[in-house]
């Protein structure tokens, strides 16, 4: 029989086939469905992918011994059974007449994918093979290895980063004791300085009428009260300049050879020019008292050891009065040049 001229028609085991497809897999499977339409093998050959051309006509042998299949115009013939314990011997094989034709190679248990093991299949190479599993080893513990080191780096990121927001955290936490300790001292020091006196005294003073009620605990802090009556001296020029004074009561004249040169009023500070230019550590002017007075000494060491603000207060004072100094000084120089013309 020429399997690639001859026309084959579905059995009914076939038509049965196509619904359950119960037995069949692989290309049987494909091929089972072009019969029934007037297709000889060849022509049903140019239908099918080439890897289930190759084995074309063993699958059509196949299913012909199964019954799926039956050569136009011969009677159907009933497939065996599953259970039955005898085998069913192919059909005797004609001569190749084809390039189709293939020797059938029997194989028991066979699942119909038209797929058979050529006996001249050369074995692989145990040494390849074990060359093989090596290499593969090799890059899937090479693998292994760089997610691991991937992982590790990634949780110690995660891990620094964390500690990072801890320390943070921390700082922040003793930033904010340390303010609100300082706070607290700052409150028990106004609370101590109001019940002083000399608070209300100081604040009644223009020179320390912008500082806030810490600030002038400060002050009181680091200020030594004095007074004195009237005609006594209180700088003489050229002494030592390591402390200045803010005048609270009375009047004080200030001289330079004898010569009255200027007054200080409650509210001024005298002796801090010194301080204030770091030029010298003597007073340049004479002072002495001209009624009974009140006023506060600061060591100028003392005065950096405040706060901040409290310095730039003060600072602020001195300019204040400075200030003054110089407008009572024009004042002066114009009324002497009034009286000479």
């Amino acid at each position: 029989m020429l399997l690639d001229q001859t026309v084959f028609e579905l059995t009914e085991k076939g038509r049965r086939g196509l619904t359950t497809s119960t037995g069949l897999v692989g290309d049987a499977k494909i091929m089972l469905p072009l019969f029934g339409n007037g297709l000889t093998v060849a022509d049903v050959a140019e239908k099918l992918p080439p890897s289930v051309r190759a084995c074309c006509v063993a699958t059509v042998r196949n299913l012909l011994a199964e019954g799926y299949i039956v050569a136009g115009g011969e009677s159907e013939v009933a497939a065996p059974s599953v259970e039955s314990s005898q085998s069913v011997s192919p059909p005797p094989a004609s001569p190749p007449a084809s390039p189709l034709a293939v020797t059938v190679v029997e194989d028991d248990g066979l699942d119909f994918t038209g797929k058979f093991h050529t006996p001249d299949t050369v074995a692989p190479d145990p040494e390849e093979e074990q060359t093989l599993r090596l290499i593969s080893k090799e890059k899937l513990a090479a693998e292994i290895e760089a997610r691991a080191h991937q992982l590790a780096l990634d949780k110690f990121h995660q891990f620094e980063i964390e500690m990072n927001n801890g320390l943070a955290t921390m700082a922040e936490a003793d930033s904010l004791r340390q303010e609100r300790e300082a706070l607290e001292v700052q409150h028990k020091m106004v609370e101590s300085a109001r019940l002083s006196p000399l608070f209300e005294c100081l604040r009644a003073s223009a020179f320390f009428a912008d500082f806030p009620d810490a600030e002038l605990a400060e002050v009181l802090h680091i200020g030594v009260w004095h007074e004195q009556d009237e005609q006594a001296v209180l700088i003489n020029d050229g002494d030592i300049a390591d402390s200045f004074f803010v005048m609270l009561k009375g009047l004080a004249g200030v001289f330079k050879r004898e010569r009255l040169i200027g007054l200080i009023q409650p509210g001024d500070s005298f002796g801090e020019f010194s301080f204030l230019s770091g030029e010298g550590k003597v007073h340049h002017a004479g002072v002495v008292t001209r009624s009974h007075i009140e006023y506060m000494e600061f060591d100028n060491n003392q005065l950096k050891d405040i706060s901040l603000p409290a310095q730039l207060r003060f600072a602020s004072a001195f300019s204040r009065c400075q200030t003054k100094r110089l407008i009572l000084a024009n004042e002066q120089i114009v009324n002497l040049l009034t009286s000479e013309s």
